[in-house]
């Protein structure tokens, strides 16, 4: 499946091979994950920016259902010293905060279990 949402911004940390498996990674699992009520109409928006991970849900804009738009939802963060993904949430405020039960995972599959559980809301409500 190709996701048309799938940017990279900037030169990028990651070789073609880990941005292939990391696309790969969060499609299966977005797939797997199928938000309830959405009647297939939200996809998942994946952007690399650097060393960096960016989850959004694409969707129809509420107001406007002929446009669509990225809402991001959460961002992982290679951590090349600590050799850990560091893992973020958006706020209200538009703001990117460490996630406060479980900052790091070791691997992405790691960190998509952690968002896919939503254990403290913070990234689905």
């Amino acid at each position: 499946r190709f996701c048309p949402t799938w940017k990279s911004w900037g030169s990028m940390a990651f070789s073609e091979f880990e941005t292939a498996r990391f696309r790969k990674l969060c499609l299966d699992w977005w797939d797997v994950r199928d938000p309830p009520g959405t009647d297939g109409r939200v996809d998942l928006a994946v952007a690399i920016r650097g060393q960096a991970l960016e989850l959004a849900e694409h969707r129809p804009h509420w107001e406007k259902a002929s446009e669509w738009i990225d809402v991001p939802f959460a961002k992982l963060t290679w951590n090349a010293t600590a050799q850990q993904w560091q893992l973020y949430w958006m706020r209200g405020n538009l703001k990117w905060n460490a996630h406060p039960v479980h900052p790091t995972a070791n691997t992405v599959e790691e960190a998509l279990a952690i968002i896919g559980k939503d254990e403290d809301a913070c990234f689905f409500g």
